[in-house]
């Protein structure tokens, strides 16, 4: 990974704001921009595909990969953004392999700042991952997509079981 140019928005439409979700639960348009005051805050535009975190809240999950739909959209220097050589790494390894609590939780040691601590990019990057082949990395993520999308099966079905239960219980009394 590496550190992108930093490109300043010249116009900036509260409506294309980022933001990083906490505990694992990725990137979305943030809807928080009511109180927003823009004043001295620099905004800078990111691109899909690349890796973007809260400085402040990496080590409680808040990371994600940027996807097509928020391509141009725009986060502060406070949520950077990291460019992906996908010729060597898979996001979708990448993200189950520091999504592990047993690594991300660590990365508070490496926070640093008075009040309110952050890792910044430089510091992130200097963190040592090694990674395994790019065809390794696409076997070990596709069988844990596919393990995921069993887990979504099943919950599926759990939910539709709890449903039937709750119907059986109130006509089956009366």
């Amino acid at each position: 990974m590496s550190v992108p140019e930093k490109i300043k928005s010249r116009n900036i439409d509260k409506s294309r704001l980022l933001t990083v979700k906490l505990h694992l639960k990725g990137v979305s348009q943030n809807d928080n921009t009511n109180t927003l005051s823009l004043g001295a805050t620099n905004y800078f535009i990111r691109k899909k595909g690349q890796f973007i975190y809260g400085k402040q809240n990496l080590f409680n999950g808040a990371f994600g990969i940027i996807p097509d739909e928020f391509d141009g959209f725009l986060s502060s220097g406070d949520v950077p953004a990291l460019d992906i050589n996908h010729s060597k790494i898979n996001t979708a390894y990448l993200l189950y392999f520091l999504g592990r609590a047993d690594f991300y939780k660590r990365l508070e040691d490496l926070a640093t700042g008075s009040g309110s601590k952050r890792i910044h990019e430089t510091t992130l990057l200097g963190v040592k991952i090694d990674f395994p082949t790019i065809e390794e990395q696409y076997k070990i993520a596709n069988f844990l997509l596919s393990i995921d999308g069993k887990i979504e099966i099943e919950t599926n079905i759990l939910q539709k079981l709890e449903r039937q239960k709750t119907y059986f219980l109130a006509n089956l009394f009366i």
